[in-house]
């Protein structure tokens, strides 16, 4: 196309030597010098076919307002073959190209014949009809970029692969869409490399689908801009801001008041405008002005989640941390008011009504979250041969999910209902796992503080362990050396026949209902 264009150039300047007299002896007249003009013209104009090229059409531009009525000067033939230049270069308004097949060839070469007629009735050398077959020879080879949430087209970089020959060997070069992609014949692979989009490797079958639909569908990525609105990156680089914030990935720690993701619950109200000059989602940008503005442990959970669902390219699992977040706040709110009534009775010596201080809680979270707390820690518990896309690319941060299996058992094991009656552990409800077994019930010796909150935390505590009927527990039990039959033993090893014997009586039972049903026989 240089080529081309520097020829277009150069009769230009032989051109206005000719006419303003600058040569004393042209050696060839203008009309010659002006056919030759239009053939590079349309030669440039073919090669850059659908592209509208901006120099291409800056050059067409200027030749198309030349005027010279004098004789031997411009003809309708030549402002025919600039108009045509034009429209070639602007073929089907962009998506459309010339092929390069034989027939495609041969109807160019006819519609192109260099012979151009002298006013709009002159058919003498060329029927002027003959000028529309340049039609047969195009065919459509635009690729746009749509993306999938918005449904507008946008830019995507392209690394475009196609087939070597004898002539050329394989190559590679970068397009950015909306373009025209080479022939069927010579494409090989087309990918989707740019940090903003979801990857993308098109070959075989799919190629030729995407030749013939014309439309790619791609998925932006969280924290990243179109390239419309954000074209050098400057908004896009979402994990930086947030670095910069001091609000990063620090370690999950499960012992900083609910905050599970370690972030210290500093103010951040900045959040909310930072959110929104990465991110147009509007659910993303509701949870961080709703949530993200405050400075309680909930805020900072809320701003640690979002960073991690927004880094990792998983906005859907921030209902999922919130649930996990609030469920465990039952079990530590309702554990946390048990235990301040159980102390408020030790110091007073009577049970009374509970210090206005001291908030009731609603109760202990509904088996439902409960069981959904036990499948997701079971699940990210698995071993990595069991499920190995846990360990390649998990939903839930496994430090999280284990911070918060931690968290709960820091709480249900605080209230002691698995340490024997005969313990000198100070807790609100000391022995009563040990009744359970014994007896099948629980006396209300052994449940302090509100009997309905301590009772829903017993059954949690049961199911969250899978602690087995107290009918099995009690035949179990039977079978168990007598302490009296170990009395030489000491404390440690005792504790290990009876996890012996109680996995071969209790099988499938967790191995954390074994210890704990273990230190109550």
């Amino acid at each position: 196309a240089e080529l081309v264009e520097w020829y277009c150039l150069q009769f230009i300047d032989m051109k206005r030597k000719v006419t303003t007299g600058a040569t004393r002896a042209p050696k060839v007249d203008r009309p010659t010098l002006e056919t030759c003009l239009d053939v590079c013209a349309l030669a440039l104009s073919i090669i850059m076919a659908g592209t509208g090229h901006l120099g291409t059409l800056r050059l067409l531009r200027k030749l198309s307002r030349r005027t010279d009525s004098s004789p031997g000067g411009l003809t309708y033939g030549n402002h025919m073959a600039i108009s045509m230049a034009v429209g070639f270069l602007f073929l089907g308004g962009g998506k459309r190209t010339f092929s390069t097949s034989n027939e495609a060839i041969a109807a160019l070469l006819i519609a192109i014949f260099p012979r151009f007629p002298a006013t709009t009735s002159d058919n003498r050398c060329h029927l002027q009809v003959f000028r529309h077959l340049y039609v047969l020879a195009t065919e459509a080879r635009c690729v746009d970029a749509v993306d999938v949430d918005t449904w507008q087209s946008v830019y995507v970089p392209l690394q475009i692969t196609v087939r070597g020959d004898s002539a050329h060997s394989q190559g590679t070069f970068q397009r950015i869409t909306p373009c025209l992609l080479p022939e069927a014949s010579s494409l090989m692979q087309v990918k989707i490399q740019s940090p903003r989009y979801w990857g993308q490797d098109i070959q075989g079958s799919a190629l030729q689908a995407l030749l013939k639909s014309g439309t790619l569908y791609v998925k932006r990525k969280l924290g990243a801009l179109p390239y419309a609105q954000d074209p050098i990156g400057s908004r896009s680089l979402l994990s930086r801001a947030f670095h910069a914030r001091g609000g990063g990935a620090p370690p999950l720690t499960a012992t900083t008041h609910g905050d599970l993701y370690g972030e210290t619950p500093a103010a951040s109200k900045q959040t909310f405008d930072l959110v929104h000059a990465f991110s147009a989602d509007p659910s993303i940008l509701g949870f961080a002005e709703t949530f993200c503005g405050t400075t309680d442990d909930f805020g900072s959970f809320c701003r640690s989640a979002l960073y991690e669902c927004i880094t990792h390219e998983k906005p859907t699992m921030l209902q999922s941390h919130i649930f996990l977040y609030t469920s465990l706040q039952a079990i530590r709110e309702a554990a946390s008011s048990i235990q301040q009534q159980s102390s408020q009775v030790e110091k007073e010596g009577t049970a009374t009504s509970p210090h206005p201080a001291i908030q009731t809680p609603t109760g202990a979270p509904s088996s439902i979250a409960l069981w959904n707390l036990k499948l997701t820690l079971a699940y990210y518990n698995l071993p990595a041969d069991a499920v190995p896309r846990v360990q390649k690319n998990p939903l839930l941060n496994t430090q999280f999910t284990s911070a918060l299996g931690m968290a709960i058992d820091e709480s249900l094991d605080g209230l002691g209902f698995c340490q024997p009656i005969a313990s000198t552990v100070k807790a609100p409800c000391v022995g009563a796992l040990q009744d359970y077994i014994r007896t099948g019930m629980v006396s209300t010796a052994c449940l302090n503080g509100d009997p309905a909150v301590t009772a829903q935390l017993l059954g949690a505590f049961l199911d969250y362990h899978d602690i087995p009927r107290p009918s099995t527990l009690l035949t179990a039990q039977t079978q168990l050396p007598q302490d009296n039959e170990v009395a030489d033993e000491s404390t440690g090893m005792m504790l290990a026949k009876r996890l012996l014997r109680l996995a071969a009586l209790l099988k499938g039972t967790p191995p954390q209902a074994l210890l704990r049903v273990a230190q109550c026989c």
